[in-house]
């Protein structure tokens, strides 16, 4: 509402300079005609406050603008009606002055505002964007470590089966004992001597025995 009541004080112009009707080719308005226009549609209590304020004290935007003492003794007539319209005049600059700065101090803060909303998006944004790069690094880093840990397991069980082959070699390499003579290294059969007796049969036997002489 505070900044409708300003904008509607910012919405009153000095109107232009124009003709008023009545006489043959008509004459130029006058100031009193101008004041009257610029005045026809202000309030009485805003064209004659009831109250005024120390020289040079400085009203805020947001508060409601009131005239100096001097300028307030002219709007209540105090010096007579030139100074009174003078009054009138300056203080209508000044509310407008008044006004739009209060619009443009309006607009600075929304725009801070936005500008602060839009701060802060970017920022979430910008904080979604690093936790997600987080995310992704915490999984490839879980995946390097995963990948790692079986490749580990590939190589101890690939070192494990490396010597399971070799303990295999060995053992094939190493002397197996005899199953016949049982590890005692004498031929069973000879029994260690290197001959082997046999007896063989002949077909046909002679009559004649051969002997020693003596037998004879």
């Amino acid at each position: 509402s505070q900044r409708l009541n300003m904008e509607s004080i910012l919405a009153v112009r000095r109107p232009s300079v124009g003709k008023v009707s009545g006489g043959s080719g008509g004459r130029l308005m006058s100031a009193s005609a101008r004041r009257n226009a610029l005045t026809k549609d202000m309030k009485e209590d805003t064209m004659k406050p009831q109250q005024y304020c120390a020289l040079g004290t400085l009203i805020p935007h947001s508060q409601k603008l009131l005239p100096e003492h001097a300028l307030w003794v002219s709007l209540q007539g105090g010096n007579g009606m030139y100074e009174q319209r003078r009054a009138q005049e300056e203080w209508l600059e000044q509310l407008q002055a008044h006004a739009a700065a209060a619009v443009e101090a309006q607009e600075r803060m929304e725009w801070q505002q936005l500008r602060k909303l839009e701060m802060e998006r970017q920022n979430r944004a910008a904080d979604e964007e690093l936790r997600l790069r987080n995310e992704e690094a915490c999984a490839e880093r879980e995946r390097i470590v995963a990948d790692l840990a079986r490749e580990e397991v590939r190589r101890e069980e690939a070192e494990r089966l490396r010597l399971l082959e070799e303990e295999r070699q060995q053992l094939l390499m190493q002397p197996r004992p005899c199953e016949r003579c049982k590890e005692f290294g004498v031929c069973l059969t000879c029994q260690g001597n290197g001959q082997i007796s046999r007896y063989r049969l002949a077909p046909s036997v002679p009559t004649h025995r051969r002997g020693c002489a003596a037998d004879d």
